[in-house]
């Protein structure tokens, strides 16, 4: 009697086992399957821009703020040079009031 429950226990326990271990070795597969799409840079659809109104508004704020920092640059380019030619006229006054001596 005993070897019989412990077949039929045993038959019972040995798929469920083989299902939860087939189960593991597919699991791996599918996961990089979709990670790959877990990142927005893969998506073949990333290039269609948003319609709703959250994503419009964030698109907006990224140009603006763009568009800020451009002209932050190009401002401080201009003072750079500014800088530069008065460095220039400086050293050239200097020279000339130590020649003068």
């Amino acid at each position: 009697m005993s070897t019989s429950i412990s077949l039929k226990s045993r038959a019972t326990f040995l798929p469920s086992v083989a299902r939860q271990s087939t189960a593991r070795l597919y699991r791996p597969c599918v996961q990089r399957q979709f990670s790959l799409y877990t990142n927005p840079v893969f998506r073949p659809d990333n290039a269609v821009p948003t319609t709703d109104a959250k994503g419009f508004q964030k698109r907006e704020r990224g140009e603006e703020g763009r568009y800020a920092r451009e002209k932050e640059v190009a401002e401080l380019k201009e003072l750079r040079d500014e800088l530069a030619k008065q460095k220039a006229k400086i050293e050239q006054l200097e020279k000339s009031v130590n020649s003068k001596k």
